[in-house]
Formats: C-alpha cells, structure tokens, sequence
C-alpha cells in the first residue's frame, strides 16, 4: 500500500481480477472468489486506477471524502487526520489479505505441545466412513477438520462428545 495525499493506493496482483459493487468488493482469484462488505468503511471513496505507464498494474485507490462539517472530533484536527489513516490502513490491509486468499490462500500452522493429547491424521475422511471410523474406534472424540485435500485431523482431550 502507498500513500499519496489522503489517499491509499493498493497493487492488484496479476491474477486478481477485482470488482466493486456497494457494499461488496469482489475479488477474483485462481483459489476462488472473496467477497468483502465494505459498509463499515464509512466516508471512503473507492477507485479502481490505472497508472500512466504502459506496463503498470491496475490498483485500487481508497480515499476519504468525509466533509470537514460532519467532523466532531474533541482532540481537533490532527486526531481527526490520523483517524482517517487508520481506517484507510486498515481497509488497505484487509483488501491485501483478500488479494493473498485468493491467490496463494491461507495457511495456519499449530505447534501441538503438551501431554495427554492424541493426534491422527486421517486422508479423505467424508461423512460415509466416518460411521466406519466409529465402528473401528480409530475416530478420538475430538474432531477439527482441515480444508486441504479433504484430510481430517482427529484430536482426542477428553470430551464424552463430538465437539467441532
């Protein structure tokens, strides 16, 4: 993200295609579509840009358009000028994070510590043979589900029941 003025300005990656359609900016991407509700973002402008040059990426550009009458602010106009970038850094980081969703997607990474914990890594467990797992009480009484290549991840501490 760059600042220009009272204005932020963020890349779009080469792979994202970006649509905004108020509320909601859409983000399109090799991994699927991200849809953000903007709403919160009050008095802020956005702009799909173009730079001058011929080989530049499209950007988006977020400003403030808040009149100075609607301000009402007791810290004066500096406070009210460092509010504004907070809420355009704050629109700026989430549309990045939007942009590396979409692309590289996201990635959570647990160090497993402690005692008393069992884990076992199940590949391409669906609903119709987690009965079988039952039967064969490989399935602990904890479940997490990871989102990639459809593996479950079992994790038993101790409930009587099936948390998820």
């Amino acid at each position: 993200a760059e600042e220009i003025g009272n204005e932020i300005v963020v890349g779009i990656p080469e792979s994202v295609r970006v649509e905004f359609k108020y509320p909601n900016l859409y983000s399109f991407g090799p991994r699927g579509v991200q849809r953000t509700n903007l709403s919160i973002f009050e008095h802020i402008g956005v702009r799909l840009g173009e730079s001058g040059e011929a080989n530049s990426r499209p950007s988006l550009h977020f400003s403030s358009y808040t009149p100075g009458t609607t301000y009402s602010f007791a810290r004066g106009p500096k406070w009210r000028s460092q509010k504004v970038f907070h809420r355009l850094n704050q629109l700026s980081r989430l549309v990045e994070r939007d942009f590396l969703g979409v692309t590289q997607g996201y990635k959570k990474e647990l160090e497993l510590r402690g005692l008393g914990f069992k884990w076992l890594l199940e590949e391409n467990t669906t609903d119709g043979n987690l009965a079988a797992l039952r039967k064969d009480d490989r399935l602990l009484s904890t479940l997490e589900t990871l989102e990639s290549e459809g593996d479950t991840l079992v994790m038993n501490i101790g409930f009587s029941h099936q948390v998820r």
